[in-house]
């Protein structure tokens, strides 16, 4: 009994161990999909998948242990049951050990289709694997227990177990293979928060490019056009505000991600005003920048948005004017002398 516990806590040790490396971050969790766990997307193969597993499972039975047809279609029906409980209970406690989700098995969410096999395939072919040995228990139990009884040769017997399980499983998860649906899940309030990061990310870049280029915005029909014009400037910042080529939500559920949605009207317009009082006119159709203690503040339609969370006018500072070149501080100040200038 102490050994069998000591092999429980070895293995998942191990397992938790193999699993963290697979962690991207807090705020996103991650499902491996499975015969038993789909990603939304193919809801409609559950059922088919769950035959599969009957049928691979109902053959070994009948072809090695000569039960009756009726007696090892039930036992394999029943068994598929059980295992597929079991199963989602053991990936859903491992992803909900923590509030950083591990990735495990959950209910059908959508598929990621922006991660690369290279990105998430240990965390499919893991659970999967996972899957086939424990779907493989049960009638490898019953084949050792039978033992003498077994009226075809031995070799036989143990192929039609081996090779019917494991060809039923795969054939359970192909459709993810062929597609690339390796995993599916949710993404929480960081998700959304690195979203809002890139936001205020490509709005402090464009208040950068206005200081070089004599208090104007650049000129641009659609993002690529802009994001060509200010990806230079997007290197000063936090990874999470750098990384702003495509959302973070397109980048991971999307087939095709869109492009963050570029405000033409305002290409070309000055950004340092003095003639609105962003306090009380917070929905102004032009670019507003002015400066509050260290921070760098945009008020009024946002300059650049998303095309999966729109985000509302804004009032909320998009950068710290302390952590900048001296070169370019000092024409901060020589902007915001003028804005006082105007003011008055």
């Amino acid at each position: 009994m102490q050994k069998k516990t000591l092999l429980i806590v070895i293995f998942l040790s191990v397992f938790l161990a193999l699993l963290q490396e697979q962690v991207f971050a807090h705020y996103f969790a991650y499902y491996a999909s499975t015969p038993v766990t789909p990603p939304i997307e193919f809801l409609w193969w559950l059922p088919v998948s769950a035959l599969l597993l009957v049928i691979g499972t109902y053959f070994p039975l009948r072809m090695s242990l000569k039960w009756s047809r009726l007696y090892s279609l039930m036992f394999a029906l029943l068994w598929v049951i059980v295992f597929s409980v079991i199963f989602f209970l053991i990936g859903g406690f491992a992803a909900g050990m923590t509030t950083a989700p591990l990735p495990g098995l959950g209910f059908p969410r959508l598929t990621y289709w922006g991660r690369a096999f290279s990105e998430v395939g240990f965390i499919f072919l893991f659970w999967n694997v996972l899957g086939v040995l424990l779907l493989m228990t049960v009638p490898l139990k019953l084949l050792l227990k039978a033992g003498k009884n077994i009226e075809k040769p031995k070799r036989l017997a143990y192929w039609s177990w081996i090779m019917t399980i494991p060809l039923g499983f795969a054939l359970g998860v192909a459709p993810y293979i062929a597609q690339g649906a390796w995993v599916h899940g949710w993404g929480g309030s960081y998700v959304m928060m690195q979203c809002r990061g890139q936001i205020e990310g490509l709005h402090y870049a464009l208040v950068m490019y206005a200081l070089d280029h004599e208090n104007h915005l650049p000129v641009a029909k659609d993002f690529a056009e802009l994001y060509s014009q200010i990806e230079s400037y997007l290197h000063e910042m936090s990874r999470w505000q750098r990384e702003c080529d495509v959302c973070v939500i397109g980048k991971a559920w999307g087939r095709t991600p869109q492009p963050f949605i570029w405000n033409e009207k305002f290409s070309g317009k000055e950004v340092f005003r003095g003639d609105y009082d962003i306090y009380l006119e917070p929905d102004v159709d032009d670019p507003v920048v002015t400066f509050d203690g260290g921070a760098i503040l945009i008020s009024g339609k946002p300059w650049v948005n998303c095309p999966y969370v729109v985000h509302q006018n804004i009032f909320r500072p998009v950068g710290d004017i302390r952590n900048i070149e001296a070169e370019k501080f000092e024409r901060l100040r020589n902007y915001k002398e003028l804005l006082h200038q105007d003011d008055q």
